[in-house]
């Protein structure tokens, strides 16, 4: 054997195994861009579902019973702080007006 023929005996395995180890270098590559294209995919697409879901499952909650159920005795409540608060403001204008009226009254006796 020549030196030309041990070359080109040796060519074919070398360029064999210099392609697997491109198609292996390609392929793993071409995974990952796969991989992380898909799972940017996968979570917009259920960033999406969840934001309709919740639309959803909020709106058919607001339509039952069982929030009319629950929202009673906070209206209750609502409207009895709303009673409180207005009474009690009447009972302040009401303190405030007798004080300015013994101050008036102690104004002129002077």
């Amino acid at each position: 054997m020549t030196g030309p023929e041990i070359l080109v005996g040796l060519s074919s395995p070398l360029t064999a195994v210099v392609g697997g180890a491109l198609f292996l270098l390609i392929k793993t590559r071409g995974k990952e861009a796969a991989k992380e294209q898909f799972g940017e995919s996968v979570r917009s697409e259920l960033a999406v579902f969840k934001s309709e879901l919740i639309k959803e499952l909020n709106g058919t909650y607001r339509r039952s019973e069982l929030c009319k159920a629950n929202m009673e005795p906070i209206r209750k409540d609502l409207d009895e702080l709303h009673e409180y608060s207005h009474n009690a403001k009447h009972e302040l204008a009401n303190r405030l007006m007798g004080l300015e009226m013994k101050v008036a009254s102690a104004k002129t006796e002077r």
